[in-house]
């Protein structure tokens, strides 16, 4: 798309983010089903060598911790940085290192080693609790001419000193090693070192370790597993010490990087630490000078002038991400209806409307992995009895949403149906089914295209499944997709960015990271929408911002696979060489994940009443009594893919092979048996599937057949 058209998406972001900044904040769930407490537990803060109050006051706002260089000369940076961090409490991180010795590279002396931190942590420890120990002491040219055993020496003294004055300080040791720089030499230098230090009792004198990750390059999975079996090492060495990552950037508009480079290396290093349990995550850093520009040194989050780039952009939603996860989650349970046993389509039009394929069935595999918190094992118990209700057996059914929890599915997606089951007081369930004769084109829309890949990779067939993929990146325009269901005057499918950051994570592949904050920045939070809708992800957005105040179901459940899919493990590439003597490494840990259901490939496009429907994705499907003949429904297409709703095992209903678990069984408290209602399923031409329908719930009538 047109480079002024990202400009207008990303304008409209920051003025959105200056003139209401609260709306970045933690959202608080209102129904608390995931946690009560959704605050991050890894720091996620910048490396300021300056600072001004409008980057102060966004920092502040997203919760961001700040690291510094200290210097106890008046009119420094570091006092302007002091100043402005306590006037917007914003916890301070303080970095002893050269710069603070007069720019001494040699090891300090003991006198005025201790002296100088006793002035420092006597002046500045009210917002000050963390301490860093210099910086790359193993860069002897630059940063730090002295050994081993002098940094341990320092390390002790300052260790005492801080501990003296403030006993509940956070001391941070080794001053920032090697991780992953893109030279081995370098990594090999730090583990020695840090070995070391630990044969001298080093760790006996720090709380935490610091280390410093720069790729040199684009994020890579080489680069990815090299930074993993660094991390085992130095955790080996150091006796499994907490590890700090105090410096981490990548450079944009410079060095072949562009500013999309340096947000996506942001979102996959950050996620990547993350995953490895790190106790903090410090981005180098905060801002530019035309001096850093003249050196071809963009690693900045504001450019020269103070705006935000892209990066920051996508370091306030990934830091908070968890945050958005436990709102989505909160919002379906708010969505659910107790008297029905199903979560309805959206709060508006009276939340009148229900369907077991595909809001329901996606329902069940967002929340799944939830299942411990006792509002959403209720729920999934509800929705699983209510299955029974309807049950379904697994012959002829087909939905492309399917795919996502690895069910059989034989390619390509076929067009879809909705249907109506029954009405209920007032309101109607309903059902869509991928029973039609013709088959949906993947060139043609965009969730065809992702659910596609997904299912081709799920079954091994990596070329098509990269085919399908690259078909729907291909109708990305920088915004949104545009595919032929896409209307100018309703804006993007928000439901598409969804699939497309789920498929890219299934074929671990690359996606750009303005979908997934274009995705994040359309959950709606306090001060955005009403309640009902609050927590929930819109259903369309603009290029400037997300207009559209009505949530759904499926894009919302859609969105919460999509922020969660982990994919699974592989083996790590050959590590770096390790000095000698060399510490015995161990096996890579595995990275703690977020639970999700298992993806599996899947493609959605809009369903439609005829045999062989054109998807045209609308925001609400409206249901119209049904003429003698069974027949499809004539609806209003859903606005996202769809797809059946999982339904329990019983007698006649054998299990897919992958449900969402756990799934209870147990019927309803009231619930009355009526006449098994047998229907005739798909317009194969071959043989038409038979469906038992059960219908056991009181009041509920058949609304129509299926054809």
């Amino acid at each position: 798309m047109p480079r002024s058209t990202t400009i207008v998406m990303l304008t409209g972001f920051l003025i959105l983010l200056l003139a209401a900044p609260a709306i970045f904040q933690v959202y608080a769930g209102t129904q608390g089903a995931v946690s009560d407490d959704a605050e991050d537990i890894m720091i996620s803060g910048v490396l300021a060598h300056s600072m001004d109050e409008s980057q102060a006051k966004l920092l502040s706002e997203n919760g961001f911790y700040v690291e510094a260089d200290v210097e106890l000369q008046e009119n420094s940076a570091w006092q302007t940085t002091y100043s402005l961090c306590k006037e917007y409490n914003i916890s301070l991180i303080g970095k002893f290192l050269h710069k603070t010795m007069n720019y001494s590279i040699s090891a300090p002396n003991s006198t005025d080693w201790v002296q100088t931190i006793q002035t420092a942590v006597t002046r500045y420890g009210d917002i000050v609790k963390h301490w860093e120990i210099w910086n790359e002491p193993t860069d002897n040219t630059n940063f730090f001419s002295g050994n081993a055993s002098e940094y341990t020496e320092m390390l002790r003294l300052a260790n005492q000193t801080i501990k003296a004055i403030s006993p509940d300080a956070v001391v941070i040791g080794l001053g920032g090693l090697h991780l992953y720089s893109g030279i081995d030499a370098w990594v090999i230098k730090g583990l020695q070192f840090a070995q070391d230090v630990t044969t001298l009792g080093g760790m006996d004198y720090c709380d935490a370790i610091s280390l410093h990750a720069y790729p040199w390059g684009n994020y890579s999975d080489f680069v990815a597993n090299a930074i993993t079996q660094s991390l085992e090492q130095y955790r080996t060495i150091t006796g499994q010490m907490p590890i700090w990552i105090t410096e981490s950037g990548q450079h944009s508009n410079s060095r072949g990087h562009d500013e999309k480079d340096q947000a996506n290396f942001l979102y996959s290093s950050y996620k990547l630490f993350k995953a490895q349990n790190v106790s903090a995550y410090i981005w180098y850093e905060l801002g530019e000078t035309e001096g850093n520009i003249a050196n071809n040194d963009t690693f900045g989050l504001f450019d020269v002038n103070s705006n935000p780039k892209l990066a920051f952009q996508t370091y306030v939603l990934v830091k908070s991400e968890t945050v958005f996860v436990d709102a989505a989650v909160d919002y379906l349970a708010k969505c659910f209806n107790p008297e029905i046993g199903l979560i309805y389509e959206t709060p508006d039009n009276n939340a009148s409307t229900y369907w077991l394929y595909s809001d329901n069935y996606l329902a069940q595999l967002a929340l799944s992995p939830y299942a411990q918190n006792e509002t959403v094992a209720q729920i999934l118990e509800k929705i699983a009895a209510t299955s029974i209700n309807f049950a379904v057996t697994e012959q002829g059914i087909v939905n492309q949403y399917q795919i996502l929890n690895r069910s059989a599915y034989t390619m390509p997606i076929k067009n879809s149906s909705n249907y109506g089951i029954a009405e209920l007081d007032g309101t109607s369930i309903g059902c869509t089914i991928n029973n039609g004769t013709g088959t949906l084109s993947y060139s043609d829309y965009v969730d065809i295209a992702f659910l596609s890949a997904i299912a081709y990779q799920n079954d091994n067939q990596s070329r098509n499944a990269l085919l399908a993929h690259k078909n729907g990146t291909t109708m990305w325009n920088g915004s949104g997709f545009v595919d032929s269901t896409y209307n100018s005057s309703r804006g993007y499918d928000t439901f598409k960015l969804a699939l497309y950051v789920y498929a890219s994570k299934v074929l671990n592949r690359d996606f750009d990271v303005r979908a997934y904050n274009n995705l994040l920045s359309c959950q709606l939070r306090s001060g955005v929408s009403g309640e009902a809708n609050k927590g929930g992800f819109a259903t369309y957005y603009t290029a400037n911002n997300c207009t559209n105040n009505q949530t759904n179901t499926e894009t919302t459940a859609l969105a919460v696979l999509a922020l969660t899919y982990a994919p699974a493990k592989e083996e790590p590439l050959t590590p770096p060489p390790t000095p000698t003597p060399t510490p015995t490494p161990t096996a890579t840990p595995t990275p703690t994940q977020t639970p999700t259901p298992t993806a599996t490939p899947t493609t959605a496009p809009t369903p439609t009443p005829t045999p062989t429907p054109t998807p045209t994705p609308t925001a609400t499907p409206t249901h119209s009594t049904p003429a003698p003949t069974p027949s499809p429904i004539p609806t209003t297409p859903k606005p996202t893919s769809t797809s059946p709703t999982p339904t329990p095992p019983t007698s006649s209903t054998p299990t897919p092979a992958h449900m969402p678990t756990p799934l209870s069984t147990s019927q309803p408290a009231e619930t009355t048996a009526n006449p098994l209602l047998y229907i005739t399923v798909g317009a194969s031409a071959a043989a038409a599937a038979i469906i038992t329908l059960v219908l056991l719930r009181k009041k509920i009538t058949p609304k129509s057949a299926f054809k």
